[in-house]
């Protein structure tokens, strides 16, 4: 028996060692791959063996593992959004997104990275798509500071942009719903100091959003902060604040009791409206005189004066200013040499406590000036657009050959190659102004200057202001004015004659049309139609003339005929005779 145990041993032993030289004369890695191979279980360790200790994966592989999609549950559609969003590959992302939907493919699962998409999607000029994208961001992502930066930075680039204002409150509603609170505040503020700023929409966008809040958790404390920031930015832009427009019920108010700083905010904005009167007449006087002699010095020295002391400058007075100093690069007379723009420099920060007002007295020089094109830049780059000005008409005057920039030694001309240079995505962004009706008065003069005598151009001109303004746009008799003077130049008597004319308007069809559209004349206008009559040179234009200066001598239907009336009309006459003299 024991002689057959030792004869068992040394055969188990034998057959250990012939195993071991049979494998001696391979690596250990072939070794391990001949056994898997033919599907060996025979481990050198139980364990298991980590392959990676003794070879290296080859490019090949690693290749093909950084291109294996990963295990997941979600649908397929959604995880290549997610993969390619978080390659950073947005057009493409974009792309895909724009089959997805036009598929119908579901996209029920939300993503942070359309956060990222949407800020992206703002800064290309993509804006079509941020909605929809941020109605796909998780509701938990507003706990991210990342996610917040990047909605809040989509939001804020969409309220800059003045023709993006619709999409902005769709957005700003969206990101409420979804939780994004601390990304609203800045937006807010751009679209209610800009394009929102005491007009009816921004009451129902603050309607529409204070339910949204207080569904997404927002205090009433926090309500009430970011309702005071709305009404300072309204402030400051002279917007007819929200606190005053809106009621306060007492069930779910939106209407919320201002802060201390917004309360001192709004007083002091009420005193300083009621202490800023106009230029004394003395210093408007000493004004006049230094204008006659071309004085920019001095002008400039008497504007400066009375805005230190609390006087509000008048846009016309100002305007002077800007037209002589705009026709030289340097300041003429000056020790040391000096700029126009350094010149204009502290007269410019002294105004910034009147907002748009610099704008609007620029506005006012190009178009004083002649500078049509220079004006109707001017008008797209930094003003609100108004459908009362046809902005395809500007396009086609602007695009036009004859549209140059002006002399290229001049000021004007110096800083519209500037603005051109500048990138459009850089203009899009930039603030614009809500334009007054002195400053939409003044970009219909520069259109219709740049119409020329192009009767059609006029008329088109002419009823896009008229289809506006009957369909409810708020226009102002300024609006009708500036076409009086070109139509009437361009043929007088056909002006002012009684038979209606479908080429262009005349005097009586923009009398019909002021009825028609609830505005009133004015002195101006009545003065703008008695040039054009005295223009006309006739015996029935003479007795129509006649009869409405009784009419204003009487003031009873029209308004009362002032010095400048008769001064309008006389300087026609002389302009007709130039032999004639004027006596005062």
């Amino acid at each position: 028996m024991a002689a057959a145990y030792a004869l068992g041993a040394r055969a188990v032993t034998t057959g250990r060692y012939a195993w071991a030289r049979a494998y001696t004369t391979v690596s250990a890695a072939d070794a391990l791959r001949a056994q898997a191979e033919v599907g060996s279980n025979k481990d050198l360790d139980p364990r298991g063996v980590d392959y990676a200790l003794f070879e290296t994966p080859t490019p090949e592989y690693v290749r093909q593992s950084r291109m294996a999609p990963p295990v997941s549950t979600r649908p397929a559609a959604v995880e290549t959004m997610r993969r390619v969003l978080k390659e950073g590959q947005y057009a493409a992302a974009m792309h895909l997104f724009a089959q997805l939907r036009e598929l119908r493919t579901p996209l029920a699962e939300p993503l942070v990275e359309y956060a990222h998409a949407a800020r992206w999607c703002v800064a290309t000029q993509r804006a079509d798509n941020v909605v929809p994208l941020l109605e796909r961001v998780p509701i938990e992502a507003a706990h991210s500071a990342t996610a917040v930066h990047q909605v809040a930075q989509a939001l804020l680039l969409l309220a800059r942009d003045a023709t993006m204002t619709g999409t902005a409150e769709q957005a700003i509603l969206v990101a409420a719903e979804r939780g994004f609170v601390q990304a609203l505040p800045r937006a807010l503020t751009e679209l209610y100091h800009g394009p929102l700023g005491g007009t009816p929409r921004g009451e129902a966008l603050w309607r529409e959003l204070v339910p949204r809040l207080r569904a997404a958790g927002v205090s009433e404390a926090g309500l009430a902060a970011l309702f005071s920031r709305i009404v300072r930015a309204q402030v400051r832009a002279r917007h007819t604040p929200l606190h005053e427009t809106l009621p306060s019920t007492s069930a779910a108010p939106v209407a919320f009791a201002l802060d201390a700083q917004t309360r001192a905010l709004v007083q002091r904005r009420v005193s300083d409206e009621a202490r800023w009167p106009l230029l004394p007449p003395e210093d408007q006087a000493r004004f006049a005189r230094h204008a006659e002699a071309h004085d920019l010095l001095r002008m400039r020295s008497v504007l400066l004066g009375a805005a230190a002391r609390g006087f509000v400058p008048p846009l016309e007075q100002l305007a002077t200013l800007l037209v002589a100093a705009a026709e030289h690069t340097h300041i003429p007379h000056s020790e040391p040499r000096c700029s126009t723009g350094a010149f204009l420099r502290p007269l410019r920060r002294r105004l910034q406590a009147y907002p748009g007002l610099w704008e609007t007295a620029l506005l006012r020089a190009r178009e004083k000036a002649g500078d049509w094109r220079g004006a109707l830049r001017l008008w797209q780059m930094r003003f609100v657009p108004s459908p009362l000005v046809c902005d395809a008409l500007i396009e086609a005057r602007l695009g036009a050959p004859d549209a140059a920039l002006g002399a290229p030694r001049t000021y004007a001309a110096t800083v519209a190659r500037q603005s051109a240079r500048r990138p459009a995505t850089q203009r899009a962004v930039r603030a614009r102004l809500v334009p007054t009706a002195y400053a939409l008065a003044t970009a219909l003069r520069a259109l219709v200057q740049a119409c020329g005598r192009d009767a059609a151009l006029l008329a088109q001109a002419y009823g896009a202001l008229v289809a506006h303004a009957r369909a409810g746009v708020p226009v102002r008799a300024a609006c009708f004015e500036a076409f009086v003077p070109a139509l009437s130049r361009l043929d007088p008597q056909r002006f002012v004659h009684t038979m209606p004319s479908d080429r262009s308007p005349t005097l009586w069809t923009i009398w019909q049309d002021m009825r028609a559209c609830g505005v009133e004349p004015r002195a101006t206008t009545c003065t703008l139609f008695l040039q054009a009559l005295a223009r006309a040179r006739g015996r029935r234009a003479w007795r129509a003339a006649a009869t409405l200066l009784r009419a204003m001598e009487s003031g009873n239907t029209l308004p009362a005929a002032t010095p400048h009336t008769y001064r309008g009309v006389l300087h026609v006459l002389q302009r007709l005779r130039p032999g004639a003299r004027l006596y005062k």
